[in-house]
């Protein structure tokens, strides 16, 4: 099942069991997305102004990173229900995970600024 909502909290493990740590779920098509977003963002006069930028003195140094980022391929699929949604993979040997670190950083970005704050509670309070 496809989450309408790109980041929640989830205080019950799959069987409505209540869990004591905080699990978020992410829509990682949503997230896929966004990094695409962040690193193609233009200003307003839609000049290339990427969010995303990465230091280096030789290109060596960051060809890697750069083959993590652009290895995704994505697919139109759809859920039981009908709706269509993207679908993002890569092919099996080549390693995605430069990119995930990214997706991983903008999901803690906006888990930091969720209200009410994330905490960790006692699971028998």
């Amino acid at each position: 099942m496809r989450s309408e909502i790109p980041l929640e909290r989830g205080t019950t493990d799959e069987y409505g069991k209540r869990v004591a740590q905080m699990i978020l779920l992410a829509d990682r098509s949503f997230w896929i997305e966004t990094a695409i977003e962040t690193i193609k963002h233009k200003d307003p006069a839609r000049r290339s102004n990427p969010m995303l930028v990465l230091p280096w003195k030789e290109p060596l140094d960051v060809e890697w990173i750069i083959d993590q980022f652009t290895c995704i391929e994505m697919e139109e699929q759809e859920t039981v229900s009908g709706k269509e949604y993207h679908h993002y993979t890569h092919p099996e040997g080549e390693p995605d995970d430069a990119l995930h670190g990214f997706i991983y950083a903008l999901i803690a970005d906006a888990a930091g600024r969720m209200a009410p704050p994330l905490v960790v509670q006692d699971l028998f309070s």
